[in-house]
């Protein structure tokens, strides 16, 4: 038993002295200080450290953070209780001192040290729905904390301080290397004892801030009362902030007073609180309010609390610029927080008297600013018995003029906001507003009045109406709307009345519907014209999640409308790509009221001069090769129709055109996809004639040239005079005619394989008519007239002029061919151009210089024209010296010289064919002249002489007529 007590006693002091050296290795300040150090973040140091039972000591302490701030301590002592923080959550340290207290926020790089405005909050950035759901998911059946709760906490802390006192100084260094010294002293702290804690804060910069700040103070005076239980009793806190430039002047003068009474334990509490903020230039610290001078804001608010209820008493603030009121809000009766509150009549005014608008432009972002008038209006909530709120304005609110730019550029200029808007909330979170008479006005009047109401209130998020019931009705003054820079130039109206009616009511059977009429339209490519319009539409939701759609557009007369058109289908949005299927039918269309609407809704704009190669285009090889290849797949654009797949019905049953003949029987049927754009089926019908045709577009981002495009229409027995514009059928060409067009290309994007394409088109014809020019009345009676003077006079060179011009007039002819090639160069070819009729025969080759696809029409046209005569026109204009010798097997006689068109496509002129039969008729007019005066020479006698002188006179007046006709 002695044995295994020696055992035990040895095992004993064993272990007393193992403790012992432990203690004594890692109270040890070396050891201390390695198992810190290896603790710190990198780049950070420490002189000296020792931690024992009673004392705790710091010296050369100097941390740094990777965000680049930075804290050094000289030192810090103090006495220090670790067995009262474990056993009794009590902090006990005797004489808290610390020394040179260095605190450096990180700096800011040097093309940022003066703080700058941000255009945009975090508010304005654009997010995701999806995203916010999946990141941060809203718990809605999570109850919302007490607002007393918070007050409470302050009293029911579980931990003591018992301190002897505080003495700490250092310094602070902000961004830009301003120096702030601090300092903190206070008495002993312990439970149930009053403590006085005193802080202050002072600039000691030599170098003034930016805004000429130089001189800095603020002090402040902590008093708090701790329980023995724990928590603080009572706090109050009294402030004082002052600043000043190099001369003395005053910059800011900001006090504050709060006292708290706290009494947890029986849930009770009370709170005051009272501001005074003064800034002569309130600039120095707002750039945005740099227009102000001498703002003044006072505020003061006194709560209780009893339990979970929490009564603010008073709330009122004042805010004034230069003397003058700004804004003012007043609590006119106490607000309950926390439980049912008992509303009844005003409970809050808000009265802005002279808001400047430089306060409102940092919360537009996006650039945006405002300039004009200040705002002024009284705002006054008011409550009712059952929980009701709502917001309404004294009087009408008026406001303006106000002009809004963005990044310096002008949107909207000097409009009027008139307006009489009632908000009203209900107890069930049922949001009401109305905005009564409301009016947009420029200088010259209002030109946008109407009303807005409705309700909202949470719904589904499935729901794309859900909760949601309004009801707009406005009128709108076109001009005068697009007069405005934003909308100026976007559109080509020149007058119009817009009304329009916008419907949405999640319970009805169309949960949105829209009316709009748009009366006198006239756009400004077409002043003369003008027309009403009418739309209807309306949309409707199944239970599978499609949108039924219908719409109607009318022209003309709402009893006998000249334009009808109806469009129906159905969408799928919650579905990407977007599924869809729509029809679009009409039993009429007129080319006229279409040609009013879009020329309303073309842009006035000047576009940037087309034809101008891109810099990237023209550096991109022709054949790229891998890399090349791998780099356009890359950054290919995708199709705008990438999103959509569906299909359209178009269906037209008569189309009047502005000759006054009737397309009908127009039909289409187009599927769309990101792959593939089909328009098929495409049939039209011209009077006997017939229109068919294809046209599609394949997209694959895999290749270096993702667009492949390819069209053909053919047309058969088609006269063009059904496309004139005028009534009469006046164009160069009419007959019956046969076509084929056919289109292929590729390309990197959409419009770069239409303008790389190869095109080819070919026109047969039979029994039409060629004009190479018009004759109008007095031109025919002047041919006939100097016809039958050239007989009587015997002038056959007038004669014959005189008979050859019909011919070249309406050329009737048997049969036309007319082919056109565009290859990749660009360039037009017209490889044939053929004309064959009793009289004439015409052959002809040409080109049309190199343009872009939609401006071949508009491009200078060289073409050289081969004639030939036969009939009775032979003897006409070979008394004209125009035909050579040759006569070819089918008898028709050649001309001495080709004759060469210019102009275009479009305009062909055909001058050299009137120039060439005008210098014919000069020569036979000056042959005979001279053949005239040599015989009249011979004559003798006063009765020969006047008769000499009738016919010349006679001759002349032929003459002059003929020269008329034929532009000399």
């Amino acid at each position: 038993m002695k044995i295994l007590f020696k055992i035990l006693l040895t095992l004993f002091l064993l272990v007393i002295l193992l403790l012992g050296v432990a203690y004594f290795f890692v109270t040890r300040p070396g050891v201390q200080k390695r198992f810190v150090e290896a603790n710190l973040p990198e780049g950070s140091s420490l002189e000296y450290v020792q931690v024992t039972p009673s004392k705790l000591v710091l010296r050369g302490v100097d941390l740094q953070s990777p965000d680049g701030s930075r804290m050094q301590v000289a030192r810090m002592e103090s006495g220090f209780s670790p067995w009262a923080a474990i056993f009794d959550q009590t902090i006990r340290l005797s004489g808290l001192e610390v020394e040179a207290l260095v605190v450096e926020l990180p700096k800011r790089s040097t093309d940022t040290k003066t703080p700058k405005t941000s255009d945009s909050t975090s508010v304005d950035r654009p997010v995701d729905p999806k995203v916010v759901k999946s990141e941060r998911p809203v718990d809605r059946t999570a109850p919302a904390g007490d607002p007393a709760d918070v007050l409470y906490a302050l009293g029911q802390l579980e931990w003591l301080l018992e301190i002897d006192s505080i003495n700490v100084e250092g310094a602070i260094i902000d961004a830009y290397e301003n120096r702030y010294g601090f300092e903190i002293v206070s008495g002993p702290i312990a439970p149930g004892l009053e403590t006085e804690l005193q802080a202050s804060l002072e600039l000691e910069s030599k170098e003034a801030l930016e805004g000429g700040l130089q001189n800095f103070t603020s002090r402040m005076q902590l008093h708090f009362k701790q329980n023995k239980s724990g928590g603080f009793e009572s706090l109050s806190l009294d402030s004082n902030t002052s600043g000043g430039n190099a001369s003395g002047a005053s910059l800011l003068s900001v006090s504050q007073t709060m006292s708290l009474q706290v009494d947890a334990s029986g849930e009770s509490a009370r709170l005051n609180f009272a501001a005074n903020v003064d800034l002569p230039e309130p600039g120095v610290f707002f750039p945005e309010l740099r227009s102000l001078q001498g703002l003044v804001l006072q505020a003061e608010l006194t709560a209780d609390a009893e339990g979970s209820v929490l009564t603010v008493n008073q709330a009122n603030l004042d805010l004034s610029a230069g003397g003058q009121p700004i804004a003012t809000v007043n609590l006119e009766q106490a607000l309950t927080l926390g439980a049912k509150q008992q509303f009844a009549g005003r409970l809050m005014t808000v009265d802005l008297t002279h808001l400047p608008l430089s306060w409102i432009n940092p919360w537009l972002g996006d650039g945006l600013e405002l300039i004009g008038a200040p705002l002024a209006a009284q705002f006054v909530l008011q409550g009712a018995s059952d929980g009701t709120l709502e917001v309404q304005t004294g009087e009408a609110l008026e406001w303006g003029p106000v002009s809004l730019k963005q990044a310096g550029e002008l949107l909207v200029e000097n409009l009027t906001l008139r307006v009489n808007p009632t908000i009203r909330v209900e107890p069930d979170q049922t949001i009401h507003y109305d905005l009564r008479d409301f009016q947009l006005a420029d200088r010259y009047g209002s030109f946008l009045i109407g009303q807005l109401s409705g309700q909202t209130q949470d719904a589904p998020e499935e729901a794309l109406f859900g909760g949601l019931q309004t009801e707009a009705v406005l009128e709108i003054g076109l001009a005068e709307l697009l007069q405005q820079p934003l909308l100026e130039g976007r559109a080509g109206v020149l007058a119009g009345q817009a009304k329009l009616r916008l419907t949405v009511d999640e319970n009805a059977e169309f949960p949105v519907r829209v009316q709009a009429s748009v009366d006198g339209l006239r756009a400004r490519g077409q002043p003369g014209s003008r027309q009403d319009y009418r739309l209807a539409a309306q949309l409707k939701r199944s239970e599978t999640g499609t949108y039924a759609l219908g719409t109607n557009l009318q022209a003309g007369l709402e009893s006998r409308p000249s334009t009808s058109v109806q469009l129906g289908g159905q969408v799928q949005p919650d579905r990407s790509p977007l599924p869809f299927q729509l029809d679009l039918t009409s039993p009429a269309i007129v080319q006229r009221d279409l040609d009013i609407l879009l020329a309303a809704l073309t842009p006035q704009k000047t576009a940037p001069a087309p034809g101008i190669a891109d810099p990237g285009e023209k550096a991109r090889p022709t054949e790229p090769d891998a890399a090349g290849q791998r780099h356009a797949s890359e950054n290919v654009v995708r199709p705008p129709w990438a999103d959509l797949v569906g299909s359209i019905n178009l269906q037209i049953d008569a189309f009047a055109l502005n000759s006054g003949h009737l397309v009908r029987g127009i039909s289409a049927q187009a599927d769309i996809s990101e792959s593939l754009l089909d328009l098929r089926q495409i049939r039209a019908r011209l009077q006997d004639g017939e229109i068919t045709g294809r046209a599609r577009v394949d997209y694959d981002a895999r290749g270096s040239s993702p667009y492949t495009v390819a069209s053909q229409l053919n047309f058969k027995d088609v006269d063009p005079a059904v496309f004139s514009r005028k009534r009469s059928g006046s164009v160069p060409v009419r007959g019956l005619f046969n076509g084929d067009f056919n289109l292929d290309g590729t390309g990197p994007t959409l419009q770069d394989a239409l303008e790389n394409s190869q095109a080819g088109l070919l026109i047969t014809g039979r029994e039409g008519v060629l004009t190479a020019f018009e004759l109008d009345n007095r031109s025919q009676i002047g041919l006939l007239g100097a016809g039958l003077l050239g007989q009587k006079f015997e002038r056959p060179g007038i004669t014959a002029m005189a008979e050859a011009v019909p011919y070249f007039k309406d050329m009737r002819f048997e049969n036309f061919t007319l082919n056109l090639t565009r290859s990749r160069d660009k360039v037009v070819r017209i490889p044939e151009l053929a004309f064959l009729s009793d009289h004439l025969r015409i052959q002809g080759e040409g080109m049309v210089a190199a343009s872009r696809l939609d401006e071949v029409l508009d491009q200078p046209l060289q073409l050289s024209l081969a004639l030939g005569a036969k009939g009775r026109l032979v003897d006409h204009l070979e008394t004209l010296q125009l035909l050579g010798p040759q006569t070819d097997a089918e008898g028709f006689r050649s001309w001495k010289s080709e004759i060469d068109i210019k102009g275009t496509l479009a305009d062909p002129d055909t001058s050299a064919l009137e120039k060439m039969l005008s210098e014919a008729a000069r020569r036979a007019i000056r042959g005979s002249s001279a053949k005239e005066t040599n015989s009249s020479a011979n004559e003798t006698g006063a009765a020969e002489s006047t008769k000499k002188d009738r016919r010349e006179d006679n001759i002349d007046a032929g003459l002059n007529l003929l020269n008329s006709v034929l532009g000399n």
